[in-house]
This record gives structure tokens, sequence and C-alpha cells, in this order.
């Protein structure tokens, strides 16, 4: 038997049906818990600063619809499968959309976003593992939920909590895009770390983590108001403007990293008419 609450019979969640049609509210089954899988209770999902592109088709991310598009997420586990160890209901965890094969790894795609580029995930994405956390509830395998110690986390500092809020929390999916960069070119306490461009969402959390990760900073970008607010963070960082010629450019990067230990994190730009 599944371990759940109890669980409304309906649910609201947004829905695509075309791409020549706005998304929908709609009052739908809300999906229950089998054994690989938990139900959670949506409290906050991200949205891509790109999201309206690929809901209206200006970027042509394959899905198979209708479909409820959505981002990782925070939110509260409302119902275990019978083979659920580590889960309870009531426990706050973070989702993450990056969806694999259970018996091939290599096939992974991004729930509710893109249905990835091979017969198995595509197979996941129309079958399985369509729906996505834009909705009340969302059924998600459980190797894509962590556990959050929510006192900790949500808890009154007075009381040894960090005052946190569950949307704060939402942002802990963009740190791990450079985190994981980060743990694979092994950044060590001191080093100096180039990040470029540094503007964006991503690139400015990535600024964010080097400087918790106890790393000094040369953040590059184009948006000169952005890399101000950045210089303003901290001692540790430095910023430089590209320009778009390579002489100065260079010039701007050797001057600020004059380091024994230096990195370079680059994060690729989802297209290139954006401005950084």
């Amino acid at each position: 038997m599944a371990s759940e609450t109890s669980l409304p019979s309906t649910h609201r969640a947004l829905v695509l049906h075309s791409l020549d049609i706005p998304l929908t509210v709609e009052q739908r089954p809300t999906p229950q818990v089998t054994p690989g899988n938990v139900v959670v209770r949506v409290l906050a999902a991200n949205v891509l600063s790109y999201g309206r592109d690929i809901l209206d088709g200006t970027r042509p991310y394959p899905y198979p619809k209708p479909y409820i598009p959505g981002g990782s997420a925070v939110g509260i586990i409302a119902a275990v499968g019978s083979d659920c160890s580590i889960f309870t209901p009531g426990q706050l965890v973070l989702v993450d959309i990056m969806t694999r094969a259970r018996d091939d790894t290599s096939a992974s795609y991004l729930l509710g976003i893109h249905n990835g580029f091979s017969s198995t995930t595509v197979k996941l994405a129309t079958d399985e593992w369509r729906e996505s956390t834009y909705a009340e509830y969302a059924k998600i395998p459980l190797e894509s939920c962590y556990p959050l110690d929510e006192a900790r986390l949500l808890g009154d500092p007075a009381n040894g909590g960090l005052g946190y809020t569950v949307d704060d929390l939402a942002y802990i999916h963009r740190l791990l895009v450079p985190f994981g960069g980060f743990r694979d070119i092994d950044l060590k306490v001191g080093e100096t770390l180039l990040i470029g461009p540094a503007t964006g969402p991503y690139g400015t959390a990535a600024v964010s983590l080097a400087l918790a990760l106890g790393a000094k900073v040369v953040a590059m970008g184009r948006n000169s108001q952005v890399l101000e607010k950045l210089a303003a963070m901290s001692d540790k960082v430095k910023t430089a403007q590209i320009t778009g010629s390579v002489g100065a450019d260079t010039e701007a990067i050797k001057k600020h990293a004059q380091s024994t230990s230096s990195s370079t994190f680059r994060l690729p730009q989802p297209q290139s008419r954006r401005t950084s």
C-alpha cells in the first residue's frame, strides 16, 4: 500500500495544448502515487527567463502535447510509493526536473521543457513522465527529489534557523548549474575564477556561489549596471566589460586575473541576440 495523505480527487494545473493557444488553467485528476515515485504538493516552481519563448514556439523545443510545463520546484511530499524508504508525507523537498531513464542513465531530458534527443527520452516524456510542476500536485521520480531540512532552512534565526523563505529555496536549482561546473574543475578556496558572461541569471548565480566557496572572481559581461552590482557584492569581485575587441578584453582579463591559480567558467549563451 502507498503511504499518503488525503489527496484531492482533482487539482488545478497549467496546460499547454498548442503553441497557438495560451496556457490554460484546468481542473485535472490528481496524479496517483505508484512504486518508484512520490506525489509532491508544489509550493514554488521556477520559470526560465526564456520560458515564454518555449511556450509560444519562438524556441522550438519539442515536447508532446497536451502537457503540464514546469521547472525545478520546492514542495511538500503528499504521498509516497510502497518502495519509498526515506521520504514521508509532509517532508520538504527540492524537485529536480532533470529526468533520467532508470535502465539507461545516459538518456536524460528536462521534464516539462524539452523531450530530449533520443527515442528513449521521447518515450518517457510521452508516456510515464510527461507532466511537470506548474500544477498544485506533481508525480515525481523518487530519484529526482532531495530532502530539505525545513527547520534549519525556514526556521527563525533566533532559534537557530536560517530564516529563508520557500521562494528563496527555489533559487537552489540555479546554483546547481555552476556548482556542477565548479566541481568538475575542482575549484579551491583562494583561487581566482573568470566567469563569463556573468550578468545573466546563471552567471550572477555563479558569482554568488564562487564567493560562498571562498574563491575570487573576475566577472565579465556587457551589462555595465549588473557588473556594478556584482562588484558591490564583495572586494573579491573584479569586473571587466566585454567590448568585442579581443585585445581590449584580453588586457582586462590580465589586469584582474593575476593569480598563480586561476580557472575559467564559461556559460553558454542560449541565443546570441540576447545581451548579457
